[in-house]
């Protein structure tokens, strides 16, 4: 179990089966509850983190497919926590746009194939369930020692 500063001392947080009505007396007290760590302000409880790991979401579609669509119970668990991720021809992706552009999550994997690099971004638009794949390869290059440079040999 994680450890959690609370009321200046390290400790355990306190485990509730409910959190309690947020008061002055519990500001600054660190609860759990099931898988879930808050904090509370004295006004209300503030989510910290999660203990429960992350789940992947397995897209099915051919590995040449550059868009297609999710079913809403594949958001669902995209948007439950950032640190799930999603599976597509054997490459896992990672949040790392949330939120960047309004009704957008973007997810991205860096590879590198046949001494290339490429960067992939999986963008989903979230009203509609759609994706698209796009897949950008980085020229190539050699780093210099002598000036600390990496010098583009394309």
């Amino acid at each position: 179990m994680a450890i959690y500063v609370q009321y200046g001392k390290v400790g355990k947080p306190i485990i509730y089966n409910t959190l309690p009505t947020p008061t002055a007396d519990l500001k600054d007290v660190i609860g759990q509850v099931g898988q879930n760590i808050y904090l509370c302000d004295g006004t209300q409880w503030i989510l910290l983190s999660t203990l429960a790991g992350s789940q992947t979401v397995h897209i099915d579609a051919p590995s040449t497919a550059v868009q297609g669509q999710l079913i809403e119970e594949q958001l669902a668990i995209l948007q439950a926590s950032d640190n799930n991720n999603l599976m597509f021809n054997h490459e896992k992706f990672y949040l790392n746009d949330k939120g960047h552009s309004e009704g957008f999550l973007t997810y991205t994997h860096v590879g590198i194939e046949n001494d290339l690099v490429y960067i992939k971004t999986f963008t989903i638009t979230v009203n509609n369930l759609t994706w698209v794949m796009n897949i950008r390869s980085l020229p190539e290059f050699e780093y210099d020692a002598s000036t600390k440079t990496l010098v583009i040999t394309e």
